[in-house]
């Protein structure tokens, strides 16, 4: 879950929660977009697509401060709010729901924000330039199945087909409008996101243990630094 900063008052330390569980990791994309090279990029790459963030739903939940190394609980209740027509049952199934996408979601974001890690590096990679073009072509190929690549600003959101990550955030937008449960539709769409999903995972270590550890291998046989594999695998 997250708090609010705490803030301080005549001597008394208050921690306020906004009722909402911490988001869904940020997606940074750090090469530009395609037919875009003159965009310029900065070195923390620049935000793509929205976060899912979770208001929690109505429930008894515990409060825990500690303090000198003792531990104070409380129980607090989150009541529904009087003016949702959902009931408590339908509030709760679409917050099982969209906690599992977020789960998809940041399944798909690690992969994204790893292949951009290595494509940034590949930029300045001058000495096996044919190689590292190679290479950079694949995991585009790769990671265009998790996100549009060609989208500069404007009209292009409805230039470019939106792929599978914007897919989970739309879903849910439209389920958090209102505090009913998810529809068989929106199920059925999940479903078929996580076991592309699944799919793609399958496919990216695949490009990691292959594509990716074959050009780490060819730089240091040329005497250069090998891929920084450790940023690679970091995650938000």
């Amino acid at each position: 879950m997250r708090s609010l900063p705490a803030a301080k008052i005549a001597g008394i330390n208050r921690v306020q929660w906004d009722l909402r569980y911490a988001p869904s990791n940020e997606i940074r994309l750090r090469t530009p977009p395609i037919y875009g090279s003159w965009m310029r990029v900065p070195e923390e790459g620049r935000p793509a697509g929205d976060r899912i963030e979770l208001l929690a739903p109505p429930g008894v939940y515990t409060v825990k401060l500690s303090v000198g190394g003792q531990d104070y609980t409380q129980k607090l209740t989150v009541i529904k709010d009087p003016h949702s027509a959902g009931a408590e049952a339908d509030i709760r199934s679409q917050f099982t729901f969209l906690l599992s996408l977020r789960d998809s979601l940041n399944a798909a974001g690690e992969m994204v924000n790893r292949v951009e890690l290595i494509r940034r590096q590949l930029e300045s990679i001058a000495e096996v330039k044919p190689q590292a073009g190679d290479l950079d072509r694949t995991l585009i190929s790769f990671e265009e199945n998790l996100q549009q690549l060609r989208l500069t600003g404007g009209q292009d959101g409805m230039r470019w087909p939106a792929q599978l990550i914007p897919k989970l955030t739309h879903i849910a937008s439209e389920l958090q409008d209102a505090d009913f449960a998810p529809t068989s539709q929106q199920i059925a769409v999940n479903q078929q996101l996580v076991q592309q999903i699944k799919g793609l995972r399958t496919r990216f270590d695949q490009l990691m243990k292959k594509d990716v550890a074959d050009f780490d291998t060819l730089l240091k046989q040329q005497g250069l630094p090998g891929l920084d594999l450790k940023i690679a695998d970091a995650r938000n």
